[in-house]
């Protein structure tokens, strides 16, 4: 690939070739070195381009504080803006376990001159710490919404959403300042295309999944998964072609716990307990569509010759005619403020739902992974966890109580009730026994 990319004058293939070998090198760490210095020593600014994603790729997740000083040194001082915010972005792939370092370490990223490297910052924090609600990381981007340039305004609504999604207004009330931001540059008729396609994909992002997902790019134990993270590698490429964005898919993962039992059937009697105030984690409001008609009903622009007929007209009326409109403009105005206001003390007299201090969830249900660590399993199930540390995603259960006493289990959904039996007849036969003999395997290949 290498040799390819030193003969071609193509700067696409260059570039591809560059992020596959940056994917290569997945968690190699030490193994990557060589060729790392290798690309860095390249002229081709789009080598180096790859070598700051093959040293985000390879030490991903570990925080390496030799190739976080080198990613930090390359960041500021390459000639290439390209390489520059490579960098940056590798930032968050580097330190994805060390979420709550990342604005500490990119703060002055943030408020670089260069729009590339606060683009790459505001990338990056979006990487490490999505989900997370991070206060930093939100108080980073939200100056950069207002940037002056247009494609750092695109990357804040990413990183933002981001770092945002699948929360509610309880949880962060932030999140519905950003989804009015979002409808108001998709509203701007005007507005830059780069910015106004940040905001469309961060309308998805924030909502991803039908708010049933989430962006997940560690495993239960902690271990970087490795499709989710080279499909946010490949995410990042959206900026040289927005089809990449579709990536993102890769690194979501449903937000969910579903109880299957040996038959991989779903018992609804299997419940779970959420130890938090029901509040907190339910479905986050929707981005609520654009409603053409309200849009469309704007004052229209006024002449100045209508201002002056108006003018004469009110003229050639009489003083009393003038009052008495004014007069019932007034009482108008006074009347739909003593609705409002009589509509404001209904609503505070409303009795308020006594909000619980735990919830109780039937098979299967919405599950955040932030919400996870309060999830705990009642020991009265039918069903018991076989790993009880395991708190999303699928989970294997064991029929404890098989008594005759128990009623006939019902499952998620009802046409799964009925579902025949499995034959147990031996409808294939079992292939004949066989020595493998690899000598002749080769002869084989090599006519």
């Amino acid at each position: 690939l290498l040799q390819y990319a030193h003969e071609t004058q193509h700067e696409k293939i260059i570039r591809s070739i560059a992020i596959s070998l940056a994917i290569i090198m997945f968690g190699r760490e030490e193994a990557a070195d060589t060729l790392i210095e290798q690309l860095l020593q390249e002229k081709d600014a789009l080598l180096r381009f790859g070598s700051m994603f093959m040293m985000g790729m390879a030490y991903i997740g570990t925080g390496n504080s030799k190739i976080l000083k080198r990613l930090l040194h390359y960041a500021v001082s390459d000639n290439s803006d390209d390489v520059r915010r490579a960098a940056v972005i590798s930032l968050g792939f580097l330190l994805l376990k060390d979420h709550e370092q990342v604005p500490k370490i990119i703060n002055l990223l943030g408020l670089s001159f260069n729009p590339h490297v606060r683009y790459g910052a505001a990338l990056a924090l979006g990487i490490s710490c999505n989900g997370t609600l991070l206060p930093e990381a939100v108080s980073m981007l939200e100056p950069l919404l207002n940037d002056n340039i247009d494609f750092v305004r695109q990357g804040a609504f990413v990183g933002l959403s981001m770092v945002l999604h699948q929360a509610n207004s309880t949880l962060e009330p932030k999140v519905d300042k950003l989804k009015e931001s979002i409808k108001e540059v998709v509203q701007k008729k005007h507005e830059d295309p780069l910015c106004k396609l940040g905001a469309f994909i961060a309308s998805g992002i924030i909502d991803i999944g039908g708010r049933n997902q989430m962006i997940n790019l560690l495993s239960q134990t902690g271990n970087p998964k490795t499709a989710a993270c080279v499909g946010m590698l490949l995410f990042s490429q959206f900026w040289y072609w927005f089809p990449y964005s579709l990536f993102l898919s890769l690194s979501v993962s449903p937000s969910a716990i579903i109880g299957v039992d040996k038959d991989l059937k779903i018992p609804k009697s299997f419940e779970f307990v959420s130890n938090t105030r029901s509040t907190l984690y339910e479905y986050p409001d929707p981005v609520k569509p654009i409603n053409v008609k309200d849009q469309a009903k704007k004052e229209a622009v006024q002449l100045s010759t209508t201002a002056r007929v108006r003018a004469r007209a009110n003229l050639r009326r009489g003083d009393m005619e003038i009052e008495k409109e004014a007069e019932k403009e007034k009482q108008a105005a006074e009347a739909k403020m003593e609705e409002e206001k009589e509509a404001e003390k209904a609503k505070e007299e409303e009795p308020k739902k006594e909000e619980k201090a735990f919830i109780v969830y039937n098979n299967p249900a919405r599950i955040l992974w932030r919400q996870a660590r309060f999830v705990t399993y009642p020991q009265k199930n039918r069903y018991q966890p076989v790993f009880p540390e395991r708190k999303r995603g699928y989970i294997f259960l064991n029929e404890t109580d098989t008594g005759a006493g128990q009623a006939q289990e019902e499952y998620f959904p009802e046409y799964l009730k009925n579902t025949p039996a499995p034959p147990t007849g031996d409808t294939v036969p079992a292939p004949e026994a066989f020595v493998f003999d690899e000598t002749a395997q080769q002869e084989t290949s090599a006519k």
